[in-house]
C-alpha cells in the first residue's frame, strides 16, 4: 500500500468526522479546525501522490511552493485591506477599542509579511562573520514568531470560515421563544445595528407563529450606565411600533453580557424551552458556542450588518474566543515551542561542534562530514 492510498484513506476519515462533528453539533467552533485539517490533508495527499508519480515534474514544486507563495500573498492583501477598513470604520464609528481592531489586525498581518521577507534577507545576504546572529534568528526568532503568528491566522481562517458555514447551515425550525440580544441604543431609540437585530427577530417570530409554533419574542438587554431605558424596553417600544403585541414579549432587562442574556432568559422562560436566538450575523457563532456552553436548546441565527463593520465585528468575536481559550492556547504554545527549542539546541551545538572541528589539525575529511551533516539539519529545519 503507497503513501498516497494511507494518506487519502487518513483524509477520508478525518472528512467524514468532520461532517459527523458539523450534524451532531452545529454550534462547536472546533468545526472550522477540522475543516481546515481536512483541506490541508487534501493538499498534503495532492503533493505525496505527484511527488511518486512524477518525482522531477513541476507540478509537486507548483503545489507546495505556489500555494505557499499565493498564502502569503493572501496574507499581505487581507492586511492591506484590514488597514484601508480600520480607517473607514474609525471614520464612521469614532476612535474607540473596538474600532481599532482592524487596523490592529491589519498591521500584525503586514508586519508578518515584511518581518519574513527581512529575515529572509539577513540570512542570506547577512554578513558571513555575524554567524551567532544568523543563528539565533534561524533557530529562535523565525520559528517561534512562525508558531505564534501561525497559530492566530488558522484560528482566525477556522473561525471566519466556520462562522460563515453556520450562517448557512442553521435553520430554525421549532421553538417556545426568540430571543433578541440587545446592543448599545441612541438615546431611547435602538442603534441601527440592534434595529435589525429586532427586525429579523420579528420575521422569525412571524414565520414560527405561520407555521403553528405557540412562541413569545423575548427582548434580552439591560440597561448600560449611559443608557437612559434599558436595551429590552428600547426593543420592545420598537417592536410595538412594528405590530407585535406587548403580550407576545417577555422582556430580560438585567443583563450586561451575551452569557448572561441567556442564563436570564433561560430562568424567564425556563431551562428545557427551545430557543431561536436572533444576534448579528458576526456575532452569531460566539454565541451559538455560549448556548452550548449552557446546555441551552437553541438556534442561533444572525441579521445582517452593515458590510463596512462587518470585519471588526468578527474580528472582536475572534480576540474574544481566544480570551476564553486563552489557556488552551498558552498549553500548545508552550509545548510546540519547547519542542523547537530541543531541536534548535540540538542544531546549534552540532553547529558548535563543526567550528571546533576546524581548529583541529588534521580533522580535513571529518570537518567536510560534519560540516554536510549540520547544513544538511539546518537546511531541513528551516522554515519553508
Amino acid at each position: 500500500m503507497t503513501a498516497t492510498w494511507i494518506l487519502g484513506a487518513f483524509t477520508l476519515l478525518v472528512a467524514a468526522f468532520t461532517v459527523w462533528s458539523i450534524i451532531r453539533e452545529p454550534r462547536r467552533v472546533r468545526n472550522g479546525l477540522l475543516i481546515l485539517t481536512t483541506v490541508f490533508l487534501v493538499w498534503v495527499t495532492a503533493i505525496v501522490s505527484e511527488m511518486q508519480n512524477d518525482p522531477e515534474g513541476e507540478a509537486t514544486t507548483i503545489l507546495v511552493f505556489g500555494v505557499l507563495f499565493l498564502g502569503v500573498l493572501a496574507v499581505l492583501a487581507i492586511g492591506i485591506y484590514l488597514l484601508i477598513n480600520g480607517a473607514m470604520v474609525i471614520r464612521r464609528e469614532g476612535f474607540g477599542m473596538s474600532t481599532l481592531v482592524p487596523t490592529v489586525f491589519g498591521l500584525a498581518l503586514v508586519g508578518t509579511v515584511a518581518g519574513l521577507y527581512l529575515g529572509l534577507r539577513i540570512l542570506t545576504e547577512g554578513p558571513a562573520d555575524n554567524v551567532l546572529l544568523a543563528q539565533f534568528l534561524l533557530l529562535v526568532v523565525t520559528p517561534l514568531g512562525s508558531l505564534t503568528m501561525g497559530m492566530i491566522l488558522i484560528q482566525l481562517l477556522a473561525f471566519t470560515v466556520y462562522a460563515f458555514i453556520y450562517g448557512r447551515i442553521t435553520r430554525p425550525r421549532h421553538a417556545d421563544a426568540v430571543v433578541v440580544l440587545g446592543a448599545g441604543l441612541n438615546g431611547t431609540e435602538p442603534t441601527p445595528l440592534l434595529a435589525a437585530r429586532v427586525d429579523h427577530g420579528i420575521s422569525v417570530l412571524r414565520s414560527l407563529q405561520k407555521a403553528g409554533e405557540d412562541v413569545v419574542l423575548v427582548l434580552s438587554g439591560g440597561q448600560g450606565a449611559d443608557e437612559e431605558i434599558s436595551e429590552a424596553e428600547s426593543m420592545a417600544r420598537y417592536a410595538e411600533r412594528a405590530g407585535v403585541p406587548r403580550e407576545q414579549m417577555v422582556l430580560e432587562d438585567r443583563s450586561t453580557t451575551t452569557e448572561e442574556n441567556l442564563q436570564f432568559t433561560r430562568d424567564l422562560v425556563g431551562q428545557d424551552a427551545r430557543f431561536v436566538v436572533v444576534t448579528s450575523n458576526y456575532h452569531a457563532l460566539r454565541a451559538a458556542a455560549l448556548t452550548e456552553q449552557l446546555d441551552l436548546d437553541a438556534r442561533v441565527v444572525g441579521a445582517k450588518t452593515a458590510s463596512y463593520f462587518i470585519p471588526a465585528g468578527f474580528l472582536r468575536e475572534f480576540v474574544a474566543m481566544v480570551v476564553i481559550r486563552r489557556r488552551q492556547n498558552v498549553r500548545v504554545w508552550v509545548i510546540l515551542a519547547s519542542v523547537w527549542m530541543l531541536l534548535a539546541g540540538a542544531l546549534f551545538v552540532a553547529s558548535n561542534l563543526q567550528s571546533e572541528v576546524k581548529d583541529v589539525p588534521g580533522t580535513k575529511s571529518t570537518e567536510s562530514t560534519v560540516s554536510t551533516v549540520t547544513t544538511s539539519a539546518v537546511s531541513d529545519a528551516s522554515p519553508r
